[in-house]
């Protein structure tokens, strides 16, 4: 539903699912996703909490936190996240591309250049 373009539908069936099984973490990465391209940012970072409950490191939660700083043009927030998270799990190709959005964000060509080479 998500690929097919119907977010309210999506929507409802992720709720549904997570009523039956509230510490899916992919469920509520996929949910959180929806919020933050409706621009819900306070409901994104709840839903990063829950993550957060289910593993304190989780990566879905680094990642959804990065959207969210990414979407509202947070550099420093997103480059904090991205620090923590690499250090954890350094060759994560997700993380890598969250590194080279914020470098582009930032329009360093150099540092953007040096993240797409990290990425390949």
């Amino acid at each position: 539903m998500i690929e097919k373009d119907n977010p309210e539908e999506a929507t409802k069936a992720l709720t549904d699912a997570l009523a039956l099984n509230p510490g899916c973490g992919e469920a509520w990465y996929l949910l959180g996703t929806l919020t933050v391209q409706s621009f819900q940012f306070e409901r994104a970072k709840r839903i990063v909490e829950k993550l957060r409950a289910i593993n304190p490191t989780h990566l879905l939660a680094d990642l959804l936190q990065l959207q969210t700083l990414l979407t509202q043009r947070d550099l420093h927030g997103a480059r904090k996240i991205l620090s923590r998270a690499l250090n954890r799990y350094g060759t994560q190709k997700d993380l890598l591309a969250m590194s080279a959005a914020v470098e582009a964000l930032d329009f360093q060509q150099d540092r953007l250049t040096a993240a797409l080479n990290r990425f390949d």
